[in-house]
Order: C-alpha cells, then structure tokens, then sequence
C-alpha cells in the first residue's frame, strides 16, 4: 500500500473505532486496536515525506478524540462494576463522554 492508501485506511479505522466506543463494543474495539498497530507498523516503514504531514496530524488528532472516548467506556465498566458489588458510588464518578 501508498502512504495515501495506509493513511485512508487508518481514518476508516479510526472512524470505526470511534463507532465502537460510543457504542461500547469491546469485541470491535480490541479487534481494530489489531489492525490499527499493524497499519502504524507499516506507516513506520513505508516513507512518509513532508507532504503527509497535514494527513498525519489529522490520525493523530483522530487516536486523541478516541482516546477520550475510551477513558469515558472505561470509566463506564468501572462503574458497573462498582454498582455490582452494591457501591453505585464508586471513588470518584466520572462524566460520561460517549457520543
């Protein structure tokens, strides 16, 4: 694949990804977490130039926005289990950030 076609590739990932998330499907989550480390593997090695740069600065502000949303699940999971052991409180209740 050309730098252009991985780059596409990760925004689909990254769009998906997203989907999940908001979504809460773990299954989908750690299955695009696979295929995102093997694209970022071959985007280390496949010449991005200086012409990539705006495209690269998108993925990365795409992996923080999702990375947000994965704090806002996790936080979710906690709180499950926090209220299946009779304590809905938990230490310190986080907003959620879904959507």
């Amino acid at each position: 694949m050309t730098p252009a076609e991985l780059l596409d590739r990760v925004d689909v990932v990254l769009q998906e990804e997203r989907t999940a998330l908001t979504s809460l499907d773990a299954r989908k989550v750690e299955e695009l977490a696979s295929e995102k480390q093997t694209l970022f593997a071959q985007l280390a090695e496949c010449g991005l130039g200086a012409e990539h740069l705006d495209r690269m600065r998108a993925v990365y502000e795409g992996l923080r926005r999702n990375l947000v949303l994965l704090a806002g699940a996790r936080d979710c999971v906690k709180d499950a289990l926090f209220a299946a052991r009779g304590n809905p409180r938990g230490p310190g209740r986080a907003l959620s950030v879904r959507g």
